[in-house]
């Protein structure tokens, strides 16, 4: 048994070694929908770029963290409105999870594979966080298809409601 996780751990890392160089080489040609991305540093720019990337559509921009149910449930009903509605929405999920490992299986798991996702190892601590304002608290913001910001911590309800106004 422990022959198997060592293998499977073995597999996961190999994995996300050949996800991050995936998401390196898909950068230059920007940033889509099912890239995972993994940042040693604060995501900054790579969020700056998604962003850029979807204007034209709402935007649905949430942080959250595999540890976290709350923000991680939310992070989930939130993928499913991208989903059915990916012509007009895009979803840029920032995780502030620090293990790669961790990261990746709940993207599998929780099939967040029409998503733009970011790991941002810094957390809380990072440049990231203050520029949005995520302090000890996951939150999502609702940008506009002219990139402006039109609402804070929106739940799924009121997701929704915005999109088809």
């Amino acid at each position: 048994m422990t022959k198997t996780k060592a293998v499977y751990s073995i597999l996961v890392l190999i994995a996300g070694l050949l996800l991050s160089f995936k998401a390196t080489g898909t950068r230059e040609q920007g940033i889509e929908k099912g890239d995972i991305i993994l940042t040693k540093d604060n995501g900054n720019e790579i969020l700056t770029e998604a962003i850029e990337k979807n204007k034209g559509k709402y935007i649905i921009l949430n942080f959250w963290s595999s540890y976290n149910a709350e923000s991680r449930a939310r992070n989930i009903m939130l993928s499913e409105i991208a989903k059915n509605d990916s012509n007009n929405v895009a979803m840029i999920c920032v995780s502030f999870d620090k293990f790669e490992s961790v990261f990746q299986e709940t993207i599998k798991s929780d099939s967040l594979n029409n998503t733009v996702n970011i790991l941002v190892k810094d957390g809380f601590d990072s440049q990231t966080a203050q520029k949005y304002g995520i302090n000890g608290k996951f939150g999502n913001f609702i940008i506009d298809p002219q990139g402006v910001i039109i609402k804070k911590n929106a739940n799924a309800e009121a997701v929704e409601s915005l999109i088809k106004s």
